[in-house]
């Protein structure tokens, strides 16, 4: 998708700067983000933070959300929630305490 961009603002103490983003048959929209590093190349710090995916899915429908809804995320698993993570987890736990059980009952019938 081919879009234009326009600093609109720079804070150069904080390093971020807002970013009008225009595309043609899009509503434009403004972001905020980091200004780019030396040595960056400021058309990929753009493509990065350009709301394409946000023009792509902005015609599908959407979930009903909820002011006051929460919840949490783990980074090494962001697709899991908590009862889904501790489950993971139980069982993952279970199956090396069963595996150590059998290898103690194993060495055991070696012993007798």
């Amino acid at each position: 998708m081919k879009f234009t961009y326009e600093i609109k603002n720079v804070d150069t103490t904080n390093k971020v700067m807002e970013v009008l983003f225009s595309a043609e048959n899009q509503d434009d929209v403004l972001v905020s983000m980091d200004m780019p590093r030396e040595g960056e190349d400021i058309r990929e710090a753009m493509a990065s933070y350009a709301p394409v995916h946000y023009w792509k899915r902005k015609s599908a429908a959407v979930q009903n959300i909820t002011a006051g809804t929460t919840g949490e995320v783990y980074a090494d698993h962001p697709t899991e929630t908590k009862a889904e993570y501790d489950a993971r987890i139980a069982a993952e736990e279970a199956a090396a305490e069963a595996a150590l059980l059998s290898e103690a009952q194993a060495a055991q019938e070696i012993v007798e």
